[in-house]
């Protein structure tokens, strides 16, 4: 559906940039794990690809982290 709407909407468009972030699984704050000696193994991690100039999404890639960005460059 967002290669369909590229094409429609941002025909001329050759840049777009990947970024990634992490969603906590968790509903306790930063603080409260880092005080109660617990640590985080596992996070979910977002990754989106945008068209420069047209702000549009050009894919999406949802999956478990921590890992490099690159992992998902390729399914971007």
């Amino acid at each position: 559906m967002l290669a369909e709407i590229v094409k429609e909407f941002a025909t001329d468009a050759d840049e777009a940039s990947i970024d990634s972030t992490g969603l906590e699984t968790s509903s306790a704050s930063a603080y409260f794990r880092a005080r109660s000696g617990k640590t985080r193994k596992k996070y979910v991690k977002l990754s989106v690809c945008i068209v420069a100039g047209s702000m549009l999404p050009a894919g999406l890639v949802v999956s478990w982290g921590p890992y490099n960005d690159k992992r998902e460059a390729p399914e971007l």
